[in-house]
């Protein structure tokens, strides 16, 4: 029987997908190009699927002034979404006039919601969540290697911690209870987001497509279960929407 933290991987594998961003065509008329940022970031951690050099490639062909960076995503790759972050940060400060506004079309979790940092605009419908975490990893190996991954996991922890404080104006401290969480964690609605700084506007809501890839962590809200998840009798209403919403979204996106 799988333990938790084997549940937590076996979905994130099983998200994976080639396609987990895509620019859309430019707008003349609003001088911007959205940016869908969805799936795991990475396509996977095994070296398959576009990674962050394809996605920086695309991103230097821009011309527009503003990228409305759409966010639905459980996460990744850390290196990734660090590479990502950095990129777009850099393609915005490279000329005056350049912004990104981000969204939470669903959900931007671990890496997701650093990423979403780099936006000076951080949108958030009310049927969304934002959820920041401690990393973690798996690995065999002896002794030794075990205390070194643990030691770049605290590293990986204090450059998050560092992200969120600045873009939010909390204090480390603050930032370093929400990621440890109860047991793994802190989900924060578009509410919460807003109060404590991680978003800068709610929107009023919009079909959740929140749940998209969500199952994989502990304590997410009942409201957001997918179908085959304990709870789901009591929100059936809503998960139908949510199933229409989220196939509705594959085929815009081509996100399959």
């Amino acid at each position: 029987m799988k333990n938790k933290k084997q549940r937590k991987i076996s979905a994130i594998l099983n998200m994976r997908t080639d396609n987990w961003f895509n620019f859309k065509p430019f707008s003349e008329e609003n001088d911007s190009v959205d940016l869908m940022l969805y799936g795991v970031i990475g396509g996977d951690w095994f070296g398959d699927g576009v990674q962050a050099e394809d996605f920086n490639r695309d991103l230097n062909r821009i011309t527009a002034s503003t990228i409305n960076l759409h966010i639905n995503s459980p996460g990744g790759s850390v290196w990734d979404g660090y590479a990502i972050m950095n990129s777009l940060m850099a393609w915005m400060n490279a000329k005056p006039g350049r912004t990104i506004v981000g969204h939470v079309d669903g959900i931007a979790a671990s890496i997701a919601s650093a990423i979403l940092m780099a936006a000076p605009v951080r949108k958030m419908p009310s049927a969304s969540r934002l959820m920041i975490h401690e990393p973690w990893t798996w690995l065999a190996g002896n002794a030794a290697e075990l205390r070194a991954t643990a030691d770049d996991l605290d590293k990986i922890s204090a450059d998050l911690v560092d992200i969120y404080a600045k873009a939010t104006g909390q204090t480390p401290e603050k930032i370093k209870a929400l990621m440890t969480g109860a047991v793994d964690g802190t989900y924060l609605t578009a509410s919460d987001a807003l109060s404590l700084g991680f978003a800068t506007e709610i929107l009023e809501s919009v079909p959740v497509a929140a749940c998209a890839g969500a199952e994989m962590y502990d304590g997410l809200p009942r409201e957001l279960y997918p179908k085959d998840q304990p709870g789901a009798d009591a929100a059936a209403p809503i998960i139908t929407a949510l199933n229409n919403s989220i196939n509705k979204i594959k085929e815009i996106t081509n996100h399959v």
